[in-house]
């Protein structure tokens, strides 16, 4: 009997509560293949965007440009995510959103959004770049971001 109830333990401590519904494949050149954009980049700032409907402000960073792989992106962009912020100070952010840090270092695929933004999109392949060395072998040399100057 206490092997049977430290079993049925076990099963609901292992069981995520939550788990994640995305589910990575593929390779990084599919998905350079769909992104708008793809490039390594430090979020350097956390801001927020005001959304065309309703309430809340979209949570976006601004990103200073290291290396591209796909687009045409000046050294410092915007990229939106999914997360909103809503005026009573509640937080919107969907489980699969990739969500940077201040300071920290990304491979980013992003996508088009609303008047052509870069934006994310659930269960991307971005990533911190401790764990994209992969992906970044896989992409290639890529190249330096545009000037803000244009040159």
């Amino acid at each position: 009997m206490t092997s049977w109830l430290l079993t049925i333990s076990l099963l609901f401590v292992l069981t995520p509560s939550n788990p994640s519904r995305c589910v990575m494949g593929g390779t990084a050149s599919g998905a350079a293949k769909e992104a708008a954009a793809v490039f390594v980049g430090k979020a350097v700032a956390r801001e927020l965007v005001p959304l065309r409907e309703g309430s809340g402000q979209a949570v976006a960073f601004k990103f200073r440009v290291e290396r591209v792989w796909k687009g045409k992106l000046l050294e410092e962009v915007l990229l939106s995510t999914l997360q909103v912020e809503y005026s009573n100070g509640i937080v919107s952010l969907p489980a699969e959103d990739f969500s940077p840090r201040e300071g920290k270092s990304y491979l980013v695929y992003a996508y088009a959004g609303e008047d052509n933004r870069l934006t994310t999109k659930a269960c991307s392949r971005s990533r911190s770049v401790n764990v994209a060395e992969e992906d970044i072998r896989e992409l290639g040399a890529g190249y330096l971001p545009e000037k803000e100057d244009g040159k």
